[in-house]
């Protein structure tokens, strides 16, 4: 894992499972089902006024995470 590989000073192969893990697609899934259907804040809208997603929006969300684009302005 990363913390035990970080922990034990193995640096260069915690960079690595970094990388790994911000690159994988399964990952971006996970952390989108988590925010969107597990997570206790799951009904409050965000910035974009968004309440619940279906599906196919959850799809879209998780093939736009790691897409290099200009940050948003927060509120």
């Amino acid at each position: 894992s990363i913390y035990k590989a970080e922990r034990s000073g193995q640096s260069k192969k915690a960079r690595h499972l970094q990388r790994l893990l911000s690159k994988s697609y399964f990952a971006k899934l996970l952390a989108v089902r988590k925010v969107t259907q597990y997570n206790q804040g799951k009904k409050t809208a965000g910035v974009d006024g968004e309440k619940s997603l279906n599906p196919e929006q959850r799809h879209e969300l998780a093939q736009k995470l790691g897409k290099k684009s200009k940050a948003r302005a927060l509120r």
